[in-house]
């Protein structure tokens, strides 16, 4: 069975949480430095090397200053549009 980092819809969330760190002008270093983490730790989950866990999810909303709810429903959303075209 493949790991689900692989797969699309991972890609799609892994995007989605990367532009929400760029639109709120945060660099990995310094998101990495909010959650106590090291910066290479974020470039895994970015380069879809480490799953995301939903409390780290939450916490690195929290940390960019953004709503996880309005992220995640950004994610159905994109989710959704995925699942229309193929």
């Amino acid at each position: 069975m493949a790991s689900p980092i692989f797969s699309e819809d991972y890609r799609i969330m892994i995007d989605i949480l990367v532009a929400t760190r760029r639109r709120a002008g945060v660099s990995q270093r310094s998101l990495a430095a909010r959650l106590g983490k090291s910066q290479s730790h974020i470039n895994m989950i970015e380069q879809r090397q480490r799953r995301v866990e939903l409390r780290e999810f939450y916490l690195m909303c929290k940390s960019l200053g953004a709503d996880p709810v309005a992220v995640f429903q950004e994610i159905t959303e994109a989710l959704e549009q995925q699942r229309q075209a193929a």
